[in-house]
């Protein structure tokens, strides 16, 4: 026996994964409705809301889905500083390191010394990306903004 297939839902979604995405679906007889996803910048708390669009056809709705994304984007960015490596560093030093043993304590004090020399304490966190990393790894191994003498290698 064959069941009968049901029919596909149409939906279309916008805005930035993760941060101000905007999806809008048809529920059919129930009408079009916009799920809302918005992550606060400054909290970093996710918040998720359906509105109904009510009976609207779909060209409407996704324009006013893309406006609705264009605003969250336009507010979130206006209202959040850019986190930087030395505020990261700062309040991991502030928040975190006070719990440990007095050797993890050292051990991260040099680490994120080294680490925001590196990348640079007034670096947006958001920029960095795995060849930060690779370099670090590179620039270690090679005895380089170690504070040591720069022709020792860390690897022998």
């Amino acid at each position: 026996m064959a069941f009968p297939r049901r029919a596909r839902r149409w939906s279309w979604t916008t805005g930035e994964k993760g941060k101000n995405r905007v999806r809008v679906f048809d529920l059919g007889s129930r009408g079009i409705f916009l799920d809302v996803f918005v992550r606060d910048p400054l909290t970093g708390t996710a918040t998720r809301k359906r509105i109904s669009l009510g009976r609207v056809d779909r060209d409407t709705a996704k324009r006013k889905a893309e406006e609705l994304a264009a605003t969250l984007r336009i507010s979130g960015r206006s209202q959040a500083p850019a986190l930087t490596v030395g505020a990261l560093f700062d309040s991991y030093e502030e928040h975190v390191t006070p719990s440990k043993g007095a050797s993890t304590r050292k051990h991260d004090k040099r680490a994120l010394e080294l680490l925001r020399r590196h990348l640079g304490a007034h670096r947006p966190v958001d920029s960095l990306d795995r060849r930060d990393w690779d370099g670090f790894i590179r620039d270690r191994r090679a005895g380089r903004g170690s504070g040591r003498r720069e022709s020792k290698s860390l690897r022998q």
